[in-house]
């Protein structure tokens, strides 16, 4: 399967206390993404960035969190939408936990496949993605892919 044919989904993060998104990402797999943001990772397991603490923190804090899947369709137009809606939302004044603005990075070429990390699901639209998730070169990347250890295509 490529980027144009592998389904995926653009998915906000609500609070629900207040009813705001503080989050704002993309997926194959909503159900599983939601669990992981929610949920304790094992030990051995890197943890899950910043949309995953901040549930974590409003969970623990006795609040509760809402998955709305916003746009679903093709990985290369949800990278662009997920991009759109870090976008829109900041413009709005909406203080979002997102460290970077979404998408595929301008500077980044696109690998013409998906990368899936094995163990957690996790949806890399480049080998340059997938690097800044495991810390690591885009070739330790391919190098894993190819061994079958980590990380596949879609």
């Amino acid at each position: 399967m490529n980027t144009l044919t592998t389904k995926a989904f653009v998915y906000l993060l609500i609070d629900c206390s207040n009813g705001e998104p503080y989050y704002v990402g993309f997926t194959h797999n909503p159900e599983k993404r939601f669990y992981q943001h929610t949920h304790k990772y094992p030990k051995h397991h890197k943890d899950g960035g910043f949309g995953t603490k901040e549930s974590r923190r409003i969970l623990k804090a006795g609040g509760n969190v809402f998955m709305l899947v916003a746009y679903s369709g093709c990985i290369m137009m949800c990278a662009d939408m997920e991009e759109f809606f870090i976008k829109l939302l900041r413009n709005a004044g909406v203080p979002l936990v997102n460290k970077c603005r979404g998408g595929i990075s301008r500077t980044e070429k696109p690998t013409g496949k998906a990368v899936i990390h094995i163990e957690t699901g996790e949806l890399f639209v480049s080998f340059a993605d997938a690097a800044r998730f495991k810390n690591c070169s885009p070739t330790l990347i391919k190098d894993l892919i190819n061994r079958g250890e980590c990380f596949r295509y879609a």
